[in-house]
């Protein structure tokens, strides 16, 4: 088969140096380009931007760049050194970055296809602004910031030749301004990690009989994510008689306020705060095998990997209807949802549910049938198709 060249990532990730010239990087990020290398006809490359600390994801490692099976160059993005790099790609496929405004104009100049790479609207970017800035002078700063971005963005996807949208709300934002536009779900879920058929029906034998409602939540501890909402939702169901155990899977800078919040409100058997799951060895199998509602209380559209990896644990989804949730339900019934910042109609929806337990079961079933269309192996296939046919077109 044809060689189409070398495939550039530039990711919105920064990498952050470690002893013995390792990089720290997340496992989700790591898997992503493990995937492109296995599917690309060609060679992978990634350029990462150095930072001087490690995000606060919950999947970080230490990486050896000459162990992996694509290459790792960290530098400054816009650096000389940079542009020098992506001169003979075949494609780049990059996100907005503010250190990369200009990318898809540039490489036009370059004769090199670009390919970008969306995951937050404007809208959803202000609610992440919203959410986590009290003050709400610099909240004003950085939203203009933000207006000032989405005109460079907009620009860049005119230059760009093609756009893959993770979501609905930027593919309904952006698709128009760019040409070969690509929808798909962002999810690191493999097929061997699914649920059953059979394992949906255990659960449904535990519905059926009456048990207690397990519910539970996984992903960082931020009030973006609404985590501080969860024991608001947990309180009236409480006070309302609703038999339930919730599971509060994750870390972030929420925990003592949740932990202070559980026991002041006479939850702790009721409520449990779990920590960080491994991702394949414990939280899926947990979700899979004993959870059978998930509580979303995001406060905004961020198309995050929590959907389409809970729905592939045969797991309905009770949530916000921000943007990212409400363009899913659009898609399949795999779940509920209540207006965005309403705790206590998030617990009405989950006592009523409780009150109808057949209809829990019949959209775990729609849930596994979504997500089986969207596995991680699809998702990729489907984003390297993309690539491949833009690399190859004249």
């Amino acid at each position: 088969m044809r060689d189409l060249g070398t495939l550039v990532i530039l990711p919105g990730l920064g990498a952050a140096r470690a002893r013995g010239g390792r990089l720290v990087l997340t496992r989700k990020f790591l898997t992503g380009m493990q995937a492109y290398a296995e599917r690309w006809r060609g060679r992978v490359s990634t350029l990462m931007h150095i930072v001087d600390e490690p995000s606060n994801n919950l999947d970080n490692v230490e990486v050896d760049p000459e162990a992996l099976p694509f290459s790792v160059e960290p530098l400054r993005y816009g650096s000389k050194q940079m542009w020098e790099r992506l001169r003979g790609a075949a494609v780049v496929l990059g996100g907005p970055d503010h250190r990369l405004y200009g990318l898809s104009r540039r490489l036009r100049a370059l004769r090199v296809r670009s390919v970008y790479c969306t995951e937050y609207t404007l809208g959803t970017r202000i609610d992440w602004i919203r959410a986590e800035t009290p003050n709400p002078l610099v909240g004003f700063k950085r939203a203009l910031w933000e207006l000032q971005n989405e005109w460079r963005i907009v620009r860049d996807l005119g230059a760009a030749h093609g756009v893959q949208c993770n979501g609905t709300p930027t593919y309904e934002a952006y698709r128009k301004h760019a040409p070969n536009a690509l929808l798909y779900f962002d999810t690191r879920t493999p097929a061997s990690g699914f649920a059953t058929p059979q394992g949906i029906e255990r659960r449904a034998a535990s519905l059926r009989a009456g048990w207690p409602l397990r519910i539970a939540f996984s992903g960082r501890l931020l009030r973006a994510k609404g985590a501080d909402h969860l024991v608001s939702v947990a309180r009236w169901l409480a006070t309302h008689g609703v038999r339930f155990e919730m599971t509060i899977c994750g870390h972030g800078e929420l925990v003592p306020e949740l932990r202070a919040e559980i026991a002041r409100h006479g939850l702790g058997e009721q409520v449990r705060l779990s920590g960080t799951l491994d991702f394949e060895t414990e939280l899926l199998p947990f979700l899979r095998d004993r959870i059978d509602l998930f509580v979303a209380p995001h406060l905004q559209g961020d198309p995050s990997c929590t959907y389409l990896e809970t729905l592939a644990c045969g797991v309905p989804i009770a949530a916000y209807a921000n943007s990212a949730f409400a363009g899913i339900l659009e898609q399949a019934p795999v779940g509920w949802s209540v207006p965005v910042g309403h705790p206590a109609d998030l617990a009405k929806t989950i006592a009523k549910l409780d009150l109808r337990r057949e209809e829990i079961i019949e959209r775990s079933r729609a849930a596994l049938c979504f997500a089986l269309d969207h596995t991680f192996e699809r998702t990729f296939d489907r984003r390297v198709e993309h690539l491949e046919r833009l690399a190859a077109a004249t």
